[in-house]
């Protein structure tokens, strides 16, 4: 089997929600890159990466912008590394609010439990800087990494993720939501829907989305002990 870490980007022209058009960026990425980052600020009318790994699969310890008002614009280093190393994994892992894009649990090391704390790592668009990261800590006291995360613009939204099984036994899924103004965590709790109802490992690898009150949650693999 054939894997690859490609440079490119690829752009889609849509109208109406309906893709019209697909066509490659004449301009390649700065390197090749995956399982990064990536939030749009309108106020600044760019696109952010960060983090992620290599084709060698390094950590990639940059910070990305590219300013899409003009044609002849591309990518260029911030030089403002991350606070950490970390990669999404191929999860929904951002909230974007405002100016501020929100890194939420990404994976900082490459063995279990995967990364050394479970935190929000915001960084602000308009500055172009990191601000201070939001440790928390999970119901069952586990590391967490890989959660959905989305948010109803006052919250910012995690549906369950990997937690290191050694600290959570079979135990129902967690939705989180933090309060960003009043630095607050709530924890709700559901039947896993799927098999006995409960999981060790957790429910990760999902999609997800906040719409008209409502949290939908798409897919995703879980784990249990038994």
């Amino acid at each position: 089997m054939l894997y690859g870490v490609i440079p490119l980007a690829f752009i889609f022209d849509c109208v109406r929600a309906v893709i019209i058009q697909c066509t490659q960026h004449p301009f390649s990425l700065p390197t090749a890159m995956y399982s990064h980052m990536a939030g749009y600020s309108s106020a600044t009318q760019s696109v952010y990466l960060c983090g992620g790994l290599n084709s060698n699969g390094d950590w990639l310890d940059e910070a990305y912008k590219w300013q899409t008002n003009s044609s002849t614009n591309w990518f260029t280093n911030l030089n403002t590394p991350p606070p950490t190393h970390m990669e999404s994994y191929g999860a929904q892992s951002t909230a974007t609010i405002g100016n501020i894009m929100y890194i939420v649990s990404p994976f900082t090391q490459d063995a279990p439990p995967y990364t050394s704390g479970s935190a929000i790592y915001p960084f602000d668009m308009l500055t172009e800087q990191w601000l201070a990261a939001i440790p928390f800590t999970t119901p069952s006291g586990s590391y967490l990494v890989q959660p959905c995360v989305t948010h109803n613009e006052s919250h910012i939204i995690l549906v369950d993720g990997w937690m290191d099984s050694q600290y959570r036994s079979n135990g129902p899924v967690y939705i989180l939501f933090y309060a960003i103004s009043r630095n607050e965590w709530t924890t709700h709790t559901l039947s896993a829907p799927f098999g006995t109802g409960t999981v060790s490992g957790g429910w990760f690898g999902t999609y997800c989305s906040y719409a008209r009150d409502n949290l939908y949650i798409f897919g995703g693999v879980y784990s249990r002990s038994d």
